[in-house]
């Protein structure tokens, strides 16, 4: 993965071969088709490896800052942990998304992975405003599907890009500002308002 990964970063998608990926990797090509299938499969298990951060095939919502956020002691300590958790795969996937999207018009198999991938974001960030929200009345009568693609957006890769990578904004700025954000969305602010009620879907 280390080898694809710089191959890919230096040379992009297209003009990267397997058979160079195999050399840098001092391996056979044969073994990257048996491991990997095809080179769009080498780019998914690079993106994939960039989300968790590890090899470890855990999937991402049994991680501990998602599942702090199912039943939540300190709901605002528990939102800081998932916008941390989500900056640190936006430094990790930043490039490998960048190299994709480069690829996927000339590709409808990278386009098709890049959709995959998104719709897998936004199911995350659905299942997380709904574990927030549970006892929270979301403001300006968003449901918690419109609530979840805005917080979606304000988490993105692009986002992240913008504000950390070419504004220069640091780590704890980016951090503290889309707390702040999120939270006045989703109504989680420490002002009154935080009752249960049936919400539209």
């Amino acid at each position: 993965m280390d080898a694809a990964a710089t191959c890919f970063a230096e040379t992009g998608f297209d003009a990267t071969s397997i058979r160079a990926i195999a050399e840098r990797a001092g391996t056979s090509p044969e073994t990257i088709y048996a491991a990997f299938g095809t080179k769009v499969g080498v780019l998914q298990a690079w993106i994939d490896q960039a989300v968790t951060g590890d090899d470890d095939e855990i999937p991402l919502r049994e991680r501990e800052a998602f599942t702090a956020l199912a039943a939540p002691d300190d709901v605002d300590g528990a939102l800081r942990q998932f916008v941390r958790s989500g900056r640190k795969i936006n430094e990790r996937v930043a490039v490998p998304i960048q190299v994709a999207r480069a690829a996927a018009p000339s590709s409808p198999e990278l386009a098709g992975l890049l959709a995959e991938n998104e719709r897998r974001r936004h199911h995350d960030f659905a299942a997380a405003v709904e574990h927030l929200t549970r006892e929270t009345q979301i403001p300006g009568g968003l449901s918690v599907e419109r609530a979840a693609q805005l917080v979606a957006a304000l988490g993105s890769v692009d986002l992240y890009r913008s504000l950390v990578l070419e504004a220069g904004w640091t780590s704890t700025e980016y951090d503290d500002h889309l707390v702040r954000l999120i939270a006045a969305v989703l109504g989680l602010g420490p002002s009154p308002g935080r009752r249960s009620r049936s919400r539209p879907r």
